[in-house]
């Protein structure tokens, strides 16, 4: 999809764009929906055979390097959620141990 817009420039900004910004999009982005197809193709195979598979389900064309970024990105995102969990301790033990056993 390509969207032409103007850009105007201000005073204070070099760049405006208002037609984008109204839209909510950012030029080159991505939605979340299609950052997680890439993922997923991204992660299955290779970054040039799921830019076959982004073709073949959705009709459009995508670079291995926006395959690549995507899935490279949201790799990095799970290892440190992974890091947030193995740094915390796997059992919490009391530091004193119980003042009487007793049998039964």
């Amino acid at each position: 999809m390509q969207v032409r817009d103007r850009i105007w420039r201000s005073p204070t900004q070099s760049y405006v764009r208002p037609f984008l910004k109204r839209l909510g999009v950012s030029p080159r982005g991505r939605s979340s929906r299609l950052e997680r197809v890439l993922t997923d193709f991204g992660s299955e195979h290779s970054f040039g055979r799921a830019t076959e598979s982004v073709r073949e389900h959705y009709g459009f064309d995508i670079g291995a390097s926006a395959v690549r970024a995507a899935t490279l990105k949201h790799a990095q995102r799970a290892r440190e959620q992974l890091e947030k969990v193995y740094a915390q301790a796997f059992r919490l033990l009391p530091k004193v141990g119980a003042q009487q056993v007793t049998e039964r």
